[in-house]
């Protein structure tokens, strides 16, 4: 089943949710270019969060400036909300370069949650997240 919602107005400001459910967690990465990333045949131009239930979201790098100065960061919060989908496995694809991070904090949560993680960069994190066969969430960076 697949279902897109467009653009929600949420207190005055834009937020868009893309949500693409497909059964059995079969979502399969096509592939990354400098910022894009290409899912199930779809090409998505910003961040993107994956559910374990094949849910695919917009990141919003908000939160990791507001808190870091930057948007090269994976935060608490954001591995928080991965974790609410029940994965076994988290990829987190870190960037073309593999300039983004794991807060220190988003390590012990996943630590703490005995959660198998893997960070890489994002071309390398595609690899890892199509070979694996465990119930799997992902966060991918799409630029640098």
């Amino acid at each position: 089943m697949i279902k897109m919602s467009g653009t929600n107005r949420t207190n005055g400001k834009n937020k868009m949710k893309i949500e693409n459910t497909i059964e059995g967690n079969i979502t399969n990465i096509d592939g990354t270019e400098f910022g894009s990333i290409t899912i199930n045949g779809k090409k998505y131009d910003f961040d993107v969060f994956i559910f374990a239930n094949g849910k695919i979201e917009k990141r919003s790098r908000s939160l990791s400036e507001a808190k870091h100065g930057t948007g090269h960061y994976f935060c608490f919060e954001e591995v928080q909300r991965l974790l609410e989908s029940e994965p076994e496995e988290i990829i987190f694809g870190t960037g073309q370069d593999g300039f983004c991070k794991l807060e220190e904090e988003a390590i012990e949560l996943l630590k703490k949650a005995k959660i198998k993680y893997q960070a890489a960069p994002t071309p390398k994190a595609i690899e890892l997240f199509n070979r694996s066969k465990s119930k799997k969430a992902g966060l991918f960076h799409v630029t640098c």
